[in-house]
């Protein structure tokens, strides 16, 4: 038991020592987040040689998938903001309501984009999107990146065919469709509070934080930060920036669909399970761009190669930061802190729905992974609720969603992801992305407890 206690204070003060070191003493984020985790894998208990093996497997696992969408997704993105791109789909955007109603657009674009990719994939697709909205505004990029993070992480934690609730739907036998339904009544309410709402909140209390003069030319592909290209009249076609846009949500949903309705040992099945991957759709959207935003365009292979070049360094910060989050990570799941708290959380006895929320929410917070969390609660809760015909399986996996995206914080690896790709201070990425995912955790619960009452 006293053992247990001090790795939970040690959790703590690991988090408490990355906040001052980075906050208080400046510290780049990269040592703070690799020291902090080599010293709370030994005062946990850890061998020396399996620490450094152990933080080494989470950067690993992180920026090796990561790494790859990152640097595909800021090739992608600096063709569409060097090309005009960004600029035609974000006039789209605006021509729907102009700034009052674009944070509703944003929320909804990112919600249906996001619902076949990867959290870092929806993420480095729109972020282009929603610089150029901010840059044709003249406002912060976090009035439109809010929305648009809340649409995002409510596919990501709510709707099949994301790997989190997938697998939790496997696991309590619930019907994939209804957990879809009922998926998307819930997230209407959080995504509504958790976006439009904290965007207009945040900006009315918190913009004096914030650096608005200079936030335009502070993120991973602003045009500031390109080679410039020749100066044409000729811009591309609204048809050809779509296209580039929607190919990788669009691929992975021909994907997803093909693993629900194909053989899976069919040909076809073969070929769509391949350009679905998310690397491989990224892949085949950056040489589509290449084409039609830029030799098309009249833009050579040179001067394409020099904007990639470009690109990719500006992304190399991101992404080490990224994986050292991801270590972190790693050393928090060795040393079995967020297991403790979880088993002790099932014994109380609580109702199922509220149970599964409790349990996500804190293994979420001790170790700082959503799909993780998802994963072990379903997978240690599913005995019980197999031989229990009363709980309505499908909302116990929004549920559990649901905890899992409960208070990210600095042993989340997306805490970094988002930090670092909108180019924000410790106090900007509290005040906007964890009060974010709070709201949208909490906001989903009540409605999934509301709608229990009626399924």
């Amino acid at each position: 038991m006293a053992h247990e206690i001090f790795r939970i204070a040690a959790a703590i003060s690991a988090v408490v020592a990355i906040v001052v070191l980075i906050g208080r003493f400046k510290l780049h984020a990269f040592l703070a987040l690799s020291l902090t985790a080599i010293v709370l894998g030994l005062a946990c208990g850890i061998p020396y040689r399996q620490v450094v093996g152990s933080f080494e497997k989470g950067f690993g696992d992180v920026a090796g998938h990561v790494g790859v969408i990152i640097g595909l997704g800021v090739i992608l993105g600096g063709l569409l903001v060097s090309s005009g791109g960004a600029e035609l789909l974000a006039s789209s955007l605006i021509k729907i309501g102009g700034e009052r109603l674009m944070p509703w657009a944003m929320c909804l674009a990112s919600l249906l984009i996001g619902l076949p990719l990867f959290f870092e994939v929806s993420l480095v697709l729109l972020a282009p999107i929603c610089f150029a909205v901010a840059k044709q505004l003249q406002v912060n990029p976090l009035r439109a990146g809010i929305p648009m993070m809340a649409g995002i992480i409510g596919a990501h934690a709510l709707l099949p065919p994301h790997p989190a609730p997938t697998v939790a739907v496997s696991a309590f036998s619930a019907d994939a469709g209804k957990t879809i339904l009922y998926g998307l009544l819930i997230a209407l309410p959080a995504l509504i509070v958790a976006g439009p709402l904290l965007s207009s909140v945040f900006f009315g209390r918190f913009s004096k934080i914030l650096r608005v003069a200079d936030s335009a030319e502070r993120n991973v592909v602003d045009d500031k930060n390109q080679r410039s290209l020749p100066s044409m009249s000729c811009r591309p076609h609204i048809s050809s920036v779509y296209t580039t846009a929607l190919l990788p949500p669009g691929l992975m949903l021909l994907r997803s669909g093909a693993q629900l309705a194909l053989r899976p040992r069919s040909l076809p099945a073969q070929i769509l399970d391949f350009v679905g991957d998310p690397v491989i759709a990224m892949l085949i959207a950056v040489i589509f761009a290449m084409l039609m935003l830029g030799i098309m365009l009249g833009r050579n292979m040179a001067l394409l190669r020099d904007l990639a070049s470009d690109n990719l360094a500006s992304a190399a910060g991101v992404i080490l930061i990224t994986g050292a989050g991801g270590g972190l990570k790693q050393v928090l799941i060795d040393t079995r802190i967020g297991e403790t708290i979880v088993t002790r959380a099932l014994h109380a006895e609580v109702a199922p729905l509220l149970l599964a929320w409790v349990a996500a929410a804190l293994l979420r917070v001790t170790i700082g992974t959503s799909t993780v969390s998802t994963i072990m609660v379903s997978g240690l809760m599913a005995p019980a609720v197999v031989a229990n015909h009363s709980i309505n399986r499908e909302l116990l996996v929004l549920s559990t969603g649901c905890g899992s995206v409960f208070g990210s914080h600095v042993n989340d690896p997306g805490f970094w992801f988002i930090k670092q790709y909108f180019n924000l201070t410790l106090e900007e990425t509290f005040k906007s992305w964890t009060v974010l995912t709070v709201l949208l955790s909490l906001v989903g619960l009540v409605a999934i407890l509301l709608l229990s009452r009626f399924v």
